[in-house]
């Protein structure tokens, strides 16, 4: 073939590509077969595509294959939608091309000119010119992966760490991610976390994750309820302790602690509900105390069953002439059998020393505050926060030490009320005698703030009050009060002046105390002192509410219970005796109120204080004046107490509204003024006789409890 010829060729040849790559029809055979193989070839690639997703198409494969509307624009969404497909739905040039116009059309995208490739001249035959490819650009932003959780719920005060997130580009692969916001645990709320990605074409995207703090969930303190003791107690019987577990929060029982107990020893403790009753009791009286537990390890708060009496297998019946008593030791120390008749203290179990969060000792240091590393009075007071239970190693502390002349303990809550006790098996004495006279100088115990417990501890020697209390819901229990130069315990509040209120010094529990010996006998003015005339065993000057039970209470210079400037006290099981030294009045119990008159008492407030006083169930003897006197007290319930040998009234009663009955007056000997309404008092039933008892002797678990049959048996202080 000549020159000329091969130029004609080779230039029909380019005119037959060019027309098939805009989609004309070439008129030569070879330009026919070469177009079919390229259009079959780019149709198997997009297929492919649609099926394994592996090797995306490019702009010139659409081309090759016949198909309109593919621009840069568009490119990537038209292979999104590929694979999305399957190979059969566009094996064929018209099927593929049904697709493509369907998606151009619902996407509403204005579609670029399609790319017409125009021939060169050619300069040698041989050479073809290939179409220009043309590479989209980058439009899309980062996709954002949170990890963890989202969104994520922390409760009040749990410390929260994040999870972090990835970002991947399309084009640049993984991009790094910022992230921006604070979680705030102590705070309830709703927080965010966002994170941020941005690619090297600067399209950014961002995610957040939700993170919601929420209140911690209260774990309510549990209870028990209906305590009672079944089975004969007898030497070798077995007894049970039965009640009713109850909590709030649906929570199981779980690891209840049970202590059986004497008045003067604890017998068994553990988890177990019975106890075998060993020889060497007859006469006692034994009771159980029970620590209910929940199942998360919440303690609620020791409750004392009504005690049962250990019988001998014959009893006989000695019934004693009536005979004048004496005056005993302290109950506590010599172990008489006063102590197991079911009036007065008795002893308490100590606090499981597990329990122990906070250790004391005299010349503690540091503030470890540990059983290994104790640490002094004040370090453990300023340390102690709610549900802490402060262990006082034995010993005396001395007021006077290191300028300390009161200790003002701190408070808990409901749920956890902060406990301040002597260690198990040991007696820290607080001793005031070093410091200086003065009925007003703050010292000794100070209450005055809510939910303290004060166990097992001595205290002694104050220049006024053993302890004073003014805060609201607390225990004072097991504690003894002696030689005080002001009354053994004190309920004030120093907020409403003359007049009772709930704002302090009031739901308090005071029992299985001993408070005696306490005088201001001698001492006379400096803010107080009264010649003995303001000394008493227990004395509430304000507040309301507040429960007064099983103490015992004797030898103070002025009343053994004084309810005075409160309302709706109850005073229960008390055993009284030998108040009045010196100047003091000398009542067993004075039933509270003040007179109608002016100055500090003006008849509308006077007529409000010493109200709705319960008195039951309480024995009440040998004290100098009255065994029970009304003083000004009003709407007064005196239910089934014993007045014995008291050096004027048994009773002394005044109106306003008083009721007695189911009482006893016996031996004294200005018999009873009452003015009150009543029945069924020994007065009511045997005007000319006197009560008859089993004993009369001090030292008897039958002391004053009247002779069974007789005309007063189911009266007094012994039956409930």
């Amino acid at each position: 073939m000549n020159q000329n010829n091969k130029i004609k060729l080779a230039f029909f040849f380019s005119i037959a590509v060019t027309l098939s790559a805009c989609g004309g029809t070439g008129t030569s055979n070879l330009g026919e077969h070469n177009q079919n193989i390229a259009q079959q070839t780019a149709l198997d690639k997009i297929s492919n595509y649609a099926e394994d997703g592996e090797v995306s198409p490019v702009i010139q494969d659409f081309i090759d294959a016949e198909i309109r509307g593919i621009t840069p624009l568009n490119i990537v969404e038209i292979n999104f939608l590929l694979i999305t497909l399957v190979a059969e739905d566009v094996d064929t040039q018209s099927e593929l091309q049904t697709v493509i116009d369907g998606f151009i059309a619902q996407s509403n995208v204005v579609s670029e000119p399609e790319v017409v490739v125009e021939p060169e001249v050619l300069v040698e035959p041989e050479v073809l010119i290939e179409p220009e490819i043309i590479v989209p650009s980058d439009v899309k932003s980062p996709k954002i992966s949170i990890l963890g959780s989202n969104p994520v719920t922390l409760t009040q005060g749990t410390e929260y760490t994040d999870s972090g997130a990835t970002a991947v580009d399309d084009v640049d692969g993984l991009v790094k991610v910022t992230s921006s916001g604070e979680v705030n645990i102590t705070q309830v709320g709703t927080y965010l976390i966002t994170y941020s990605a941005v690619d090297k074409a600067k399209n950014k995207s961002s995610q957040s994750r939700v993170i919601k703090v929420v209140e911690v969930s209260q774990n309510h303190a549990p209870a028990v309820s209906q305590v009672s003791i079944s089975g004969e107690a007898k030497a070798g019987e077995t007894l049970t302790i039965n009640y009713i577990y109850s909590d709030i929060d649906s929570d199981t029982e779980n690891n209840t602690i049970i202590a059986w107990t004497t008045p003067i020893k604890e017998l068994q403790r553990g988890n177990k509900k019975s106890f075998i009753v060993p020889k060497g009791l007859e006469g006692q009286k034994i009771s159980v105390w029970i620590l209910p537990q929940d199942s998360k390890g919440k303690e609620g708060q020791w409750v004392e069953s009504k005690p049962v009496e250990v019988l001998a297998d014959v009893v006989e019946q000695v019934i004693e002439a009536p005979e004048e008593p004496e005056a005993t030791e302290d109950p506590t120390t010599n172990n008489t059998p006063l102590a197991t008749s079911g009036f007065g203290a008795s002893s308490i179990p100590s606090t499981p020393l597990s329990r122990g969060t906070i250790f004391v000792v005299r010349n503690g240091v540091g503030d470890e505050c540990t059983e290994v590393a104790p640490c002094d009075v004040q370090t453990a007071r300023n340390k102690a926060v709610a549900g802490d239970v402060v262990f006082f190693r034995g010993g005396t502390y001395s007021m006077n030490l290191g300028n300390i002349k009161a200790l003002n303990f701190h408070g808990g809550t409901a749920e956890a009320p902060i406990t301040y006790e002597s260690y198990p098996g040991e007696k820290a004495i607080f001793d005031g005698s070093s410091l200086p006279r003065g009925f007003s100088i703050t010292t000794g115990i100070y209450i005055d703030e809510d939910y303290i417990t004060i166990r097992n501890i001595e205290v002694s020697g104050m220049p006024a009050a053993g302890i004073r209390l003014k805060g609201n819901y607390n225990i004072v229990e097991g504690v003894h009060l002696h030689h005080n130069n002001g009354s053994g315990l004190h309920i004030t509040n120093g907020v409403d002046g003359p007049s009772p209120s709930s704002r302090g010094g009031s739901f308090n529990i005071i029992r299985n105390n001993i408070s005696h010996n306490n005088s201001d006998a001698g001492l006379f003015g400096q803010g107080g002192y009264n010649d003995g005339g303001n000394a008493d065993g227990i004395v509430i000057s304000h507040g309301v509410e507040n429960l007064i039970s099983h103490n015992t209470v004797y030898n103070n210079s002025d009343d053994g219970i004084d309810t005075w400037v409160s309302n709706y006290t109850i005073v229960e099981y008390n055993l009284v005796y030998g108040n009045g030294i010196s100047d003091g009045d000398g009542n067993g119990m004075k039933l509270g109120g003040v007179k109608n008159q002016g100055g500090t008492y003006p008849f509308a407030l006077a007529s409000t204080i010493g109200t709705g006083v319960i008195v039951r169930n309480n024995i009440v003897f040998n004290n100098r004046a009255e065994g029970f006197s009304c003083s000004h007290g009003k709407n007064l319930n005196v239910i089934n107490n014993t007045s014995f040998n008291n050096g004027a009234h048994g009773f002394w009663s005044c109106k306003n509204g008083n009721v007695y009955s189911n009482n006893i007056s016996a031996k004294n000997p200005r018999g009873d003024t009452l003015e009150g309404t009543g029945e069924n008092n020994s007065w009511d039933i045997d005007i000319e006789g006197e009560a008859e008892f089993i004993s009369v002797d001090v030292n008897s678990a039958d002391f004053l409890k009247p002779v069974p049959g007789s005309i007063f048996d189911g009266l007094g202080a012994h039956f409930r």
